[in-house]
C-alpha cells in the first residue's frame, strides 16, 4: 500500500540522518563487511567570558622537559569522560601519525610520549547490522572495556558505504533501498 511505502521511505531517510549524526565528528572511517568503524573526535566545547572555545588546543609543547598543552582545560575533559562514559582513569587520548596515544593527566601537568600537535579523540564508534539490526558501539577506551551499545534501526536487509555514498535497505513484506552521498 501507499502508507506502507511512505512509512518505509520515512523509516529510510530518518535512518540515514541517524547515521550521519553520528559519523559526522569522525576520522579514519572504514567499511568491509557490514560494519563502518571510525574515530570520533573530541571536540568539547565551553563557554568562557561568554565566548565559546574548543577547552582542548590540540597542541603538546615541551618547556625544559616539562610537557603542556597551552589554552587546554583537562579537567573539563575528564569531567566530561567520566559523566559519558564512567570513566575514572586521568587519561585523554589522541591522535597522531595514525596512532591512538594516551595523554596522562597529572595532578601538575601531562605525561605522553609525543609532542606537537594532534587530534584530541573521544572514543570509537562501531555502526554495524548484526541479524537484521543496525546497531552502534561506542568505545571510548578504543577496546571493550566501557563499552556502550544502542539500536538504530531494525529490519535492515542491508547497510552499505561505497564512494561515499551512504545506502541502507528496509524489509518488511517489501524491500526499500535509499542511498545518499556524505562527506567523509
Amino acid at each position: 500500500t501507499a502508507l506502507h511505502t511512505n512509512n518505509l521511505i520515512t523509516q529510510a531517510h530518518l535512518n540515514l540522518l541517524k547515521i550521519e549524526k553520528l559519523i559526522q565528528n569522525c576520522i579514519n572511517i572504514t567499511f568491509s563487511q557490514n560494519t563502518l568503524k571510525c574515530l570520533l573526535k573530541d571536540e568539547l566545547i565551553s563557554l568562557k567570558d561568554n565566548k565559546l572555545y574548543l577547552i582542548n588546543s590540540a597542541l603538546i609543547l615541551e618547556n625544559n622537559h616539562t610537557l603542556y598543552s597551552p589554552h587546554s582545560d583537562f579537567k573539563t575533559q575528564l569531567q566530561n569522560r567520566k559523566d559519558l562514559y564512567n570513566d575514572n582513569e586521568h587519561i585523554s587520548y589522541a591522535y597522531k601519525i595514525n596512532k591512538i596515544e594516551k595523554i596522562s593527566i597529572l595532578e601538575n601537568g601531562i605525561s605522553t610520549n609525543f609532542t606537537g600537535s594532534f587530534i584530541p579523540l573521544q572514543a570509537q564508534l562501531v555502526i554495524k547490522l548484526q541479524n537484521e539490526e543496525l546497531i552502534y558501539e561506542i568505545k571510548p577506551k578504543f577496546n571493550e572495556q566501557l563499552n556502550q551499545q544502542g539500536l538504530i534501526s531494525k529490519n535492515i536487509s542491508s547497510f552499505n558505504l561505497q564512494n561515499n555514498k551512504l545506502k541502507i535497505c528496509l524489509k518488511r513484506q517489501t524491500k526499500y533501498c535509499l542511498e545518499k552521498r556524505i562527506l567523509l
